[in-house]
């Protein structure tokens, strides 16, 4: 499950990283400064993953019916 985990670094900046798990059981992550690019990122990830669930269950049903 994708989501933004936000970081104070000790520059004071805030930093977004939009992750696909927690701190040390995640497989990637996009790092940014900006939360709006943070945003668009998780929308974008959070709509590739449901595709890829729409087309993996499509799959399955299209192997149950021959």
């Amino acid at each position: 499950m994708w989501k933004i985990i936000e970081s104070k670094l000790s520059s004071g900046k805030i930093e977004y990283q939009v992750s696909n798990g927690d701190v040390g059981k995640r497989t990637m992550s996009y790092d940014t400064f900006n939360k709006q690019e943070a945003i668009k990122i998780l929308q974008e990830e959070c709509a590739n993953e449901w595709h890829k669930r729409i087309r993996k269950r499509n799959k399955r049903k299209l192997i149950s019916i021959k």
